[in-house]
């Protein structure tokens, strides 16, 4: 809701907006840490 009052009233033109799709596929796939569901960690990289 917050989101959507802020895109309302207007965002200034240097702020951006992030869906966090890493963040809905973890949950998606019920995995226990962001590490689990991107594509380069620093671990991995």
């Amino acid at each position: 809701q917050n989101l959507l009052d802020a895109l309302a009233a207007g965002l200034p033109d240097c702020s951006g907006v992030a869906l966090g799709v890493d963040r809905l596929v973890m949950l998606a796939l019920g995995a226990e840490s962001l590490a689990d569901v991107i594509a380069f960690t620093v671990d991995r990289a």
